[in-house]
């Protein structure tokens, strides 16, 4: 229903839990369809592993990376008897740049992207950082990315 509402002007929706007529969003949004991403427990359940492969731009990553493998795997496969290209599900994990890991977080980056990830979020949470100490972190390791953006 929302890839509907996010991309036609007037919806009229009849499924097995919701049911809506004459709705809409005006403006719609400027980006059309707008990305939908799942997140799940650090072990998704296999329904959670299914929506994401029949229904989502990509999925966040709260596993380690030594159970990445496997819940990457099923969701790929899953997709595939969707019909889908699983190349096409985005997969992100957070990276910390700031507190008591901040030394490893290149070498975690560079082991997230040799293992599929496709999206990395850097992290400044945790630094007791104001809004302008956020951006003068990430502006300052923006050039040390491994494998850039």
């Amino acid at each position: 229903m929302l890839k509907l509402l996010w991309t036609q002007d007037v919806v009229e929706f009849d499924g097995t839990w919701d049911q809506v007529s004459c709705a809409g969003l005006n403006p719609l949004p400027t980006q059309r369809p707008i990305p939908i991403w799942i997140g799940a427990q650090s072990k998704p359940v296999n329904s959670v592993i299914q929506r994401i492969a029949r229904q989502a731009n990509g999925w966040f990553v709260l596993c380690s990376p030594e159970e990445f493998t496997l819940v990457g795997a099923k969701i790929r496969s899953a997709a595939a008897t969707f019909g889908r290209d699983p190349s096409l599900i985005g997969a992100e994990a957070g990276v910390a740049v700031v507190g008591p890991r901040v030394s490893e977080w290149q070498d975690r980056v560079s082991g997230w992207r040799k293992m599929g990830l496709t999206h990395v979020c850097l992290r400044t949470l945790g630094g007791d950082f104001n809004a302008e100490q956020h951006l003068r972190k990430l502006r300052a390791i923006v050039d040390e990315i491994p494998g850039g953006l």
